[in-house]
């Protein structure tokens, strides 16, 4: 998170807002510009803004993994793809199998 607020993060919403995106629309662009709205119209400081959006990525990051776990537990695989690879290439050879399985 901090890596990303220091490549610009803060500005890209300042940005936004200044081209008419309203407050209350990045309410709705997911997490990062729902605290950043909040910090920049001056109702979290920045390490306010920090620390609760930190938190709230981990928390929906947990929802997340309980979700898939869910989901396994009710038979359907997850397929997860490899970040350092070519994702792309991945999920085509995944799909590509997954058809030549059903038509053999």
């Amino acid at each position: 998170l901090r890596e990303r607020l220091e490549a610009g993060m803060i500005e890209e919403a300042q940005r936004l807002h200044a081209e008419g995106t309203t407050w209350e629309q990045m309410e709705f662009y997911g997490l990062e510009y729902r605290y950043l709205a909040r910090y920049l119209k001056g109702e979290l400081s920045r390490n306010d803004m920090f620390q609760k959006l930190n938190a709230a990525i981990h928390d929906f990051a947990k929802k997340q993994e309980n979700w898939f776990k869910r989901m396994q537990s009710h038979g359907l695989p997850i397929h997860w793809l490899e970040g350092a690879g070519d994702p792309l290439a991945q999920a085509l050879e995944l799909v590509q199998g997954r058809i030549a399985a059903h038509n053999n």
